[in-house]
């Protein structure tokens, strides 16, 4: 999917599914926890109290999850600012790499 927005060059777009992949795989870790968040900025927020400090993932992927969250408001709904295809492969490859991490902790709590 990724690769139709960027050979379309639409690097919002782009960026904004790719935050979307990080807001589901941690909206699915949460659940499986028992948590449903109710918005966007909750599910950051339970992200880092019930996953990060509770020491089950890394500190680096709150930050990673925060910056496209703020990557994908600024695409969206941001008027002066335009992202470019090397913005746009950065974010989709944290997006893959938290996503990946993601699936590694869905996997070890179905076990």
């Amino acid at each position: 999917m990724q690769e139709f927005y960027l050979e379309k060059k639409k690097f919002d777009d782009a960026i904004s599914r790719a935050y979307c992949a990080t807001y589901l795989s941690a909206f699915a870790v949460l659940f499986l926890k028992g948590e449903i968040p109710k918005s966007h900025s909750g599910l950051i927020s339970l992200f880092g109290i019930r996953l990060v400090k509770a020491g089950i993932i890394p500190k680096e992927y709150a930050k990673i999850l925060s910056e496209l969250f703020n990557a994908r408001q600024n695409s969206d709904y941001a008027v002066l600012v335009w992202f470019d295809e090397e913005d746009a492969n950065r974010f989709i490859k944290k997006a893959e790499k938290f996503v990946s991490k993601m699936q590694e902790i869905i996997n070890k709590m179905l076990e």
